[in-house]
């Protein structure tokens, strides 16, 4: 019988004190429980391309709220820059890899480590939620070259070694086509290159008014004034076309005849310009 009073005992301890630490939560952690809001900025995406990733955000980090703000893209950078220079610039911004350099002074670079408040479900008989505090280490250069494409630690990797941000995405380019216009054209098939073939279905498919000029064209390259991303086509022409880009102390050189072709005084770079 005292065995078993001894046991009950023992129960009724561990019930008035489960879930007694859990209640109690230091300084540091108090102060990463306090409700803070950071705000994002971006062009082009509407807040619904975020909406799914900042609500599994808000769940492991409910202290946590971001804002998410769209701005228009000719009056982003002033915009930021003005923000930064009044001390209320965004917590979180996205820019153009080839801006990372031009901001740097205005960015602090990954910390080796994060310590953050998580809440958590704590007890076995009587379960009580809680919050603790989890360190986490970053992202290392190392990992970031294996886990991404060369292309972007070389972009977010700067002068000191550090790292200064990270890729939202990567862009490629795709060309879409028409198949009504082709097979109006008498076309059976995309061309597979840019060669005299592309060249002739262009012209196949362009039509020309006296009066109004061309009123279909046969590509959609077009120039700087018509085209959003004119320079990535232009570039991603002159580098299948063998033109070296920048070199290695990233001086731009493309307009220079590299050096496989210097013999033959044909320059990659000029002749995808002219195509």
């Amino acid at each position: 019988m005292s065995k078993k009073i001894a046991f009950l005992a023992l129960i009724s301890i561990f019930l008035l004190t489960s879930g007694f630490g859990c209640k109690l939560t230091n300084k540091e952690t108090k102060e990463a429980m306090q409700p803070i809001t950071l705000t994002y900025w971006r062009v082009f995406d509407g807040p619904d391309a975020f909406e799914e990733i900042l609500s599994r955000y808000k769940a492991l980090h409910p202290f946590i709220t971001i804002e998410y703000r769209k701005l228009r893209y000719e009056e982003y950078e002033s915009a930021l820059l003005n923000a930064m220079a009044e001390d209320r610039g965004p917590d979180i911004f996205s820019i153009h890899n080839t801006w990372l350099v031009k901001y740097q002074s205005k960015l602090a670079p990954l910390p080796e480590s994060t310590t953050m408040a998580y809440p958590v479900i704590k007890g076995t008989i009587k379960k009580e939620a809680t919050t603790e505090l989890r360190t986490s280490k970053s992202l290392t250069v190392s990992q970031l070259k294996d886990k991404f494409v060369d292309v972007v630690s070389h972009d977010v990797v700067l002068d000191d070694g550090q790292i200064y941000g990270l890729p939202l995405s990567v862009d490629t380019l795709a060309i879409y086509y028409n198949k009504d216009l082709f097979n109006n054209a008498g076309i059976t098939q995309a061309p597979q290159y840019w060669n005299k073939e592309f060249l002739q279905a262009v012209k196949k498919m362009t039509k020309q008014d006296p009066k109004q000029g061309v009123v279909q064209s046969g590509a959609g390259l077009g120039g700087s004034a018509n085209i959003e991303r004119f320079s990535d086509i232009l570039s991603v022409l002159m580098m299948q076309n063998g033109a070296v880009m920048i070199n290695d102390a990233g001086q731009v050189v493309f307009n220079q005849v590299p050096e496989f072709a210097k013999s033959s005084g044909y320059n990659p770079g000029l002749e995808a310009l002219r195509f």
